[in-house]
C-alpha cells in the first residue's frame, strides 16, 4: 500500500521533471502540449511501473544491508 502511493507520488515528480527537460532542450516556452489523453497516461503509466519496480526491489536490499551491518557489529564485539 505504502509502495503504491509513494510509486504513485514519485511517477508525478518524474513526469514534472521529463517535462522539464524537455521543454529545456527543445527550446520549448509555452510548456509541452500531448495531441490526447493517451499518450499522457502512457508516460504516467510507464513511470508509475518504473517507480514502484524500484520501490520493490530497494525493500529487499535495505532488509539484506541491515542484516550484514548488524552481522559486523555483532562480529567485532566477540574476543
Amino acid at each position: 500500500m505504502v509502495r503504491i502511493a509513494l510509486s504513485f507520488v514519485a511517477s508525478f515528480l518524474l513526469f514534472y521533471l521529463e517535462s522539464l527537460i524537455v521543454i529545456r532542450w527543445s527550446g520549448y516556452e509555452a510548456g509541452i502540449h500531448f495531441a490526447d489523453y493517451s499518450s499522457l497516461f502512457v508516460v504516467f503509466a510507464l513511470n508509475f511501473f518504473l517507480a514502484f519496480s524500484i520501490l520493490t526491489h530497494l525493500t529487499p536490499w535495505f532488509t539484506r544491508m541491515s542484516h550484514i551491518s548488524t552481522d559486523e557489529d555483532e562480529s567485532s564485539t566477540l574476543p
